[in-house]
């Protein structure tokens, strides 16, 4: 090669690699030139006369709060200065900003230019993030279920820090919280939590590198969790009515590092990973009465009739497999109170295979755990349905029963009717199912307010199946104080029954029935947080002693907005890791 050509060869290289992404190859719709971001105040100044009296108020709550740094949003988009311009990821990147918790409402506009380039701007609204949150119930007297106060943008960081106390499954807890979505200015998230609870005390720590949008190729995750609880287990009482409770100790640690990879085209995409998961779980000796008024009305013996629980050992390497053909479409107060929400359309199916690998002295058995998302949209019905089952076989077991056990499956459907776009009207209708068959390990399950039955005790009878039926008539209602937040009300009607299964001490219980009312509140304006306060009373059922019921707390009662693991089901799962537990809020 002569000395020109040389000198011409390195030239083009040094042009290559020094121009802009956008002009290397095509951009048929342009290339990006510039990337504006806006953001704009948790309270805009009031324009009319009437509300000028409170500006005093929006300019102090303004200068408290911590406005969403500009470097944070830009990592958060999908698309930089210098690539082709997409709008399929200008719309992906305006749902990943309405996905995180701290930010209220996000639009992104792109203007072309005479030279055929694309200014784009990003145009954000914060949340407001400092907050405390309360959930009170009453019906046999006032309790306080849970607080927190919390902070979801610190200095605008997009850093969440939070100290709470909350009563789940009879155990209080009391720890604090820490989370960040961009870990050291990456798409990296960590989660760290701890704290005390009845029976000892819990520490939790995730690192994730969540899908990024519907683009994203890769997941990453790795997990560490230590919970010393009390596993509350009901029995009914022999003298008077209600349930009595009864405790043993359960240690329980775990740890699970994978990755999945998702390719195809997009809505039509492949997922295929791996995992490492571990488990240990310890249970003490024997089992307590909760209260000594527990240990007189429960039935003789009890205590003794409880099997020992043998301690769980298992390190199992897990395949992961999946499909995703998801979409996203916009609509006005689905769960939220007025404000537009992203809701996902299509259908998502995982499998997840984990086979103990029987060292260290570890068990020797299968898992499998299947979940299913789908969702649709008819002549203005909206509807949904989420599956997620699992299961284990012993590889070791000599027995002619049944290998497979420990079957444990959950099931929401919900629906959403508007007679028209523009209603302030939509009705609601959800379906939410739990059961367990052939159980080995401790399981049960429990009809009343936990299981989402508003307008009676946490915990009315127990057995292995359980159905709640819920609808709802919510409405938004315009009002003159909208800088005040948004307001709807709510008037709805829910049922349920439970089945003994295997339970002992379970019960076929009648459909229980309460009816209700209640409001909705969204603060500040826009926002998709929705606070409720609803009253319930019994109209059907074998429950003497009918009281009205006061709930208070944050997000609707049914819905997807709803949508949660059922805490009764996650404290027995052994779920191997699934591709699910990957695809983080993004």
């Amino acid at each position: 090669m002569t000395s020109h050509s040389t000198a011409l060869f390195w030239f083009c290289a040094a042009l290559l690699f020094a121009a802009p992404r956008g002009l290397v190859g095509q951009c048929p719709e342009g290339r990006i030139a510039a990337v504006f971001v806006n953001r704009r105040e948790v309270f805009e100044r009031p324009e009319s006369v009437a509300a000028q009296r409170f500006a005093w108020a929006y300019d102090f709550a303004n200068r408290v709060h911590t406005k969403t740094r500009e470097d944070v949003i830009r990592r958060e988009l999908l698309f930089r200065e210098g690539d082709c311009y997409d709008a399929v990821l200008i719309a992906d990147s305006e749902r990943v900003l309405r996905a995180t918790p701290f930010i209220a409402r996000a639009e992104i506009f792109a203007t072309r230019e005479a030279d055929g380039t694309v200014r784009v701007l990003v145009d954000t609204r914060d949340e407001w993030s400092t907050r405390p949150e309360l959930r009170l119930e009453t019906g046999g007297g006032l309790s306080l279920k849970a607080l927190e106060l919390r902070e979801d943008n610190l200095a605008g960081t997009g850093q969440h820090v939070a100290i709470y106390t909350r009563e789940s499954e009879g155990e209080r807890e009391y720890g604090v919280s820490y989370a960040t979505p961009q870990l050291a200015r990456t798409r990296w998230d960590l989660q760290l939590a701890g704290g005390k609870t009845s029976a000892g005390y819990f520490v939790s720590q995730l690192l994730a590198y969540p899908f990024v949008g519907e683009t994203g190729p890769w997941a990453i995750r790795q997990q560490f969790g230590y919970h010393d609880r009390f596993f509350e287990y009901f029995v009914p009482r022999q003298h008077g009515d209600g349930l009595a409770r009864i405790l043993f100790g359960e240690r329980r640690s775990s740890f699970d590092a994978g990755a999945v990879y998702r390719f195809g085209p997009r809505r039509h995409l492949n997922l295929i990973g791996g995992a490492l998961a571990a488990e240990w779980i310890q249970y003490d000796e024997g089992a307590r009465f909760a209260t000594r008024e527990d240990s007189i009305n429960a039935p003789a013996a009890v205590l003794e009739r409880f099997p020992r629980q043998d301690t769980v050992q298992s390190i199992r390497a897990v395949a992961i497999l999946g499909r995703r053909s998801i979409g996203f479409v916009q609509r006005r107060g689905i769960d939220a109170v007025n404000t537009t929400e992203d809701i996902p359309l299509g259908t998502e199916v995982e499998v997840a295979l984990g086979m103990g690998l029987g060292i260290f002295g570890t068990d020797r058995d299968a898992t499998v755990n299947i979940g299913l998302l789908t969702g649709g949209e008819y002549r203005g019905l909206l509807g949904g349905m989420r599956i997620v089952t699992e299961a284990k076989r012993n590889l070791e077991s000599k027995g002619t029963g049944s290998e497979w056990s420990d079957m444990l499956t959950q099931l929401d459907a919900w629906s959403y009717w508007r007679p028209s776009p523009e209603s302030r009207h939509t009705w609601v209708a959800a379906v939410s199912g739990v059961g367990g068959w052939q159980t080995t390990t401790p399981f049960q399950a429990t009809l009343g307010r936990r299981s989402g039955l508003r307008g009676f005790q946490d915990h009315l009878f127990p057995g292995e199946q359980r159905v709640v039926i819920a609808l709802e008539h919510r409405r938004y209602l315009p009002w003159s104080y909208v800088r005040f937040g948004e307001l709807g009300t709510v008037m709805f009607a829910n049922a349920g029954k439970i089945w003994q299964g295997r339970d002992p001490y379970g019960v076929n219980s009648p459909f229980e029935v309460a009816v209700g009312a209640g409001l909705r509140h969204a603060f500040p304006s826009g926002s998709r947080r929705t606070y409720r306060l609803d009253v319930a009373i019994p109209v059907a059922g074998d429950i003497p002693g009918r009281r009205v019921a006061i709930i208070a707390g944050v997000g609707q009662a049914i819905g997807i907005g709803a949508l949660r693991d059922d805490s009764q089901l996650r404290r027995s799962a052994r779920r191997p890791l699934a591709s699910s537990l990957l695809s983080l809020p993004r």
